[in-house]
């Protein structure tokens, strides 16, 4: 089923953007297939749903494999673009299996709140993170002074965002770094710009570069205090690299590190470091480890 479910989310990767209308099927799909292989899976992974004012969001609870006694330390991961919550569990699986329970779900511009509910992206995304964490500390297995936030991708943009204004975390990983979506994404790379604008909910170019002037860290940066890893590859044609050294730069926190990866004989330099994540993953896990 997990394989099922992959296999759907990259079908739906290389429909045109005339085939727009046929996401919600393939991503109904790749979900179906997700939660038939959660059914069965140990540890277990809960089917749950997080209220923000009048938008549900779906999502999972992923419970740590031989969990340490007392609570957990648990983790919440918000995926990039339109990126599903069933995605990205496989990018975060590494931490339910080093004893921590992990968070995923579908904010807005993303997976079913995109693809099935047409809840589109928004620059405060403060709001959905608040309360993704509101029902992250509900849960009486997590230990409250063990919880981190982590984003990967346009997330890099998210996390961020969402940690200059909550105060109960421990650490932030940026998996990619995003100071600003309209410089640093939407202008920076133009192949990405009809993605953008049906996260948006189907706006033109020019509504878009106006939306997006308020999706920026500017003046709240520094508002980040917790520990904070942020990497990036120099060669990254999606996301411009220089916007992750300008958030690393006003980012407030003392213990703060960025890892730029800009030899291609080693590898990193990629989006997300895709070419790179057999290190690069390991580094990043350890990293939470010690701080959380």
């Amino acid at each position: 089923f997990f394989a099922a479910n992959q296999y759907w989310r990259i079908a739906d990767v290389f429909l045109r953007i005339d085939r727009n209308d046929d996401k919600a099927a393939y991503f109904a799909k790749s979900q179906e297939n997700f939660r038939a292989a959660a059914a069965l899976h140990d540890p277990p992974i809960e089917v749950i749903e997080v209220q923000c004012g009048d938008e549900t969001y779906d999502g999972y609870f992923c419970h740590p494999r031989n969990p340490k006694p007392g609570k957990w330390p648990a983790l919440f991961f918000i995926g990039g673009a339109d990126a599903f919550a069933e995605e990205i569990y496989f990018s975060g699986k590494e931490m339910t299996e080093r004893g921590y329970a992990m968070l995923l779900v579908d904010t807005p511009g993303r997976g079913s709140s995109m693809y099935l509910k047409n809840i589109p992206t928004r620059a405060d995304y403060e709001v959905p993170g608040k309360a993704c964490f509101d029902y992250l500390f509900s849960r009486p297995e997590i230990d409250s002074d063990r919880v981190g936030l982590m984003g990967i991708s346009m997330a890099g943009y998210y996390a961020p965002r969402v940690a200059a204004f909550e105060d109960r975390i421990k650490c932030l990983v940026s998996w990619a770094g995003c100071y600003s979506i309209l410089d640093d994404l939407y202008d920076f790379y133009e192949h990405l710009q009809p993605v953008v604008q049906r996260l948006l909910g189907g706006v033109s170019h020019e509504e878009a570069r106006e939306q997006l002037k308020a999706f920026t860290m500017e003046g709240l940066a520094g508002n980040i205090k917790v520990p904070t890893l942020m990497t990036h590859g120099t060669s990254d044609k999606l996301m411009d690299w220089q916007g992750a050294q300008k958030l690393f730069d006003e980012i407030s926190a003392e213990d703060k590190t960025l890892v730029l990866y800009d030899d291609p004989k080693v590898g990193g330099t990629v989006h997300c470091s895709h070419d790179c994540w057999v290190h690069q993953g390991p580094m990043i896990f350890d990293w939470i480890e010690e701080h959380l």
